[in-house]
């Protein structure tokens, strides 16, 4: 644990997984004190894991979803992410679907012409 405490060897990140292992056995206090980790950025990586978490489980559901429903886009994405207790900004959802290439090419201007005849 001595070799932590140098930031050269280890990144914030591995520095933040190796303290949360050690919290059952030592006081957190004690820990940062020997890592010289701020707590500051001990909170901000942990919340930082967890929003990597978060995101990666709406990506597999908007997965899901478009396997069940291609047409889908991302308003009618939101729905089903919705009723799966899924609270998700739709910013979010279409910019997933964007980095996943899942955007929906069902309705194109060259398929829907307007004729007012």
């Amino acid at each position: 644990m001595r070799c932590l405490s140098s930031p050269e060897s280890t990144t914030r990140a591995e520095q933040t997984q190796i303290v949360t292992e050690q919290r059952q056995n030592y006081s957190l206090t004690h820990i940062l004190q020997v890592v010289k980790l701020p707590r500051s950025v001990y909170d901000y990586q942990r919340h930082r894991k967890q929003q990597n978490e978060d995101e990666d489980r709406i990506t597999a559901e908007i997965m899901n979803i478009k396997l069940d429903n291609p047409d889908y886009g991302y308003r009618r994405v939101i729905l089903p992410l919705n009723s799966r207790h899924l609270t998700v900004n739709h910013k979010k959802v279409q910019r997933i679907k964007r980095a996943e290439g899942l955007q929906s090419m069902a309705y194109t201007k060259r398929i829907r012409k307007h004729s007012s005849y």
